[in-house]
């Protein structure tokens, strides 16, 4: 999917999370995380109150697998760019976005799988959306991205934690909304399209470190 991402660079932040066994099938250019760190990464995106208790999914070779299946409803993943692939994206999902949601960011991960480039994804989701095969976000779906190891922007550094109200094909001129005054509700990272968030900033990360690992 192309993304143009508003999230400035503020130097790349390492993870601390420590784990054995490299996912090796992530695709060419991603940073490398061992299945630890990404389920890590991925509890980390929401309170952990919720993401403790999620459905938490890890890519593969054929794109995203669920490794834990939760008890809530919520679902946690990290979601990569074929557009930008130093990005790792962890997002927490409500259940009404695990149902409105998921399946597009699922079927972008199979198509990064095939080796599908950022632009024709982009197509084959609209393609989709348009034809009714995935469903628009409805609910109200909304979405966590509180990770302290997030990697939004374009050099690999990190955003702020924020909180995504899914609302399909939203301006920012529908909701008075200013990208660069981010103290106040705006749509990011792209406009009018299917996939459009209202962005909330929030005030604290939530570290992985702080995470505690399912058993398995």
């Amino acid at each position: 999917m192309v993304r143009t991402f508003w999230w400035q660079s503020l130097g790349v932040l390492l993870l601390s999370a420590s784990g054995s066994g490299v996912l090796s099938a992530q695709g060419t250019g991603y940073p490398a995380l061992s299945q630890a760190q990404e389920l890590r990464l991925a509890m980390s995106a929401g309170p952990l109150t919720v993401s403790q208790h999620a459905d938490v999914y890890v890519m593969g070779s054929n794109g995203f697998e669920k490794v834990v299946t939760g008890r809530n409803g919520w679902a946690c993943l990290v979601e990569r760019s074929a557009s930008n692939q130093a990005q790792l994206a962890p997002h927490c999902l409500n259940p009404a976005a695990e149902k409105t949601v998921l399946p597009a960011f699922l079927l972008e991960a199979r198509l990064q799988a095939r080796g599908w480039d950022g632009d024709k994804i982009s197509d084959e989701l609209k393609r989709q959306f348009q034809a009714g095969d995935i469903p628009l976000p409805a609910g109200p779906a909304y979405a966590y991205m509180l990770s302290k190891g997030q990697r939004l922007g374009r050099d690999g550094g990190n955003f702020k934690p924020h909180f995504m109200l899914y609302v399909p094909y939203a301006s920012n001129a529908s909701i008075g909304g200013d990208p660069q005054r981010q103290q106040f509700p705006f749509v990011g990272p792209y406009e009018n399209h299917p996939l459009s968030t209202i962005v909330i900033i929030m005030d604290e990360f939530v570290d992985p470190a702080s995470v505690a690992l399912p058993s398995q």
